[in-house]
């Protein structure tokens, strides 16, 4: 299995994008990921950077059995409880986990934790199929991540959208 064909809801695009931001951490560094399901963005963090540490959580139970990866460590966990207890620094967040309104909001508290230079990534914040058009299913991403922007432009800047892709670097 490699990053582009790994079972999950990624595009080819995103697919790349998240291997290429897994390139940017630096060895014995934290990849976070929040909501893991089938395991496709792990497959790319874990190809793109072998000397990363990657973490995943998600309340549901790993859908990802078939991987290799001894870089990668798995937390069956509802991500809003542990995110009121992270204590760790973060160089590559992903966010994909629950798309309501209140889970998004407390998801967003694991980017107080992302290092300077580092980077927060959301799925699921644009339609694939219509770029920059809200997501139809789940609109309230784009709007809490929008929200979340305006209120932290000071910290953080916006890089090119990919798919439904939406990533910030830590200034």
């Amino acid at each position: 299995m490699d990053h582009m064909t790994a079972r999950g809801w990624l595009t080819d695009k995103e697919r790349n994008w998240l291997f290429i931001l897994a390139q940017s951490v630096k060895p014995k560094q934290l990849i976070f990921n929040v909501g893991v399901e089938y395991g496709a963005s792990i497959v790319c963090f874990c190809e793109g950077n072998k000397s990363a540490r990657v973490i995943g959580v998600d309340i549901d139970p790993l859908k990802f059995t078939d991987h290799k990866y001894t870089n990668f460590n798995f937390i069956q966990r509802d991500s809003t409880a542990l995110a009121a207890e992270w204590k760790k620094r973060i160089s590559l967040l992903f966010i994909d986990g629950g798309h309501t309104r209140s889970i998004i909001k407390k998801d967003l508290a694991y980017t107080n934790f992302v290092k300077v230079g580092g980077h927060a990534a959301f799925h699921d914040c644009y339609s694939w199929d219509a770029p920059l058009t809200p997501h139809k299913i789940c609109p309230e991403v784009n709007e809490e991540i929008s929200r979340w922007y305006s209120l932290n432009r000071d910290k953080w800047i916006e890089l090119p959208v990919i798919d439904s892709i939406r990533t910030f670097r830590r200034l």
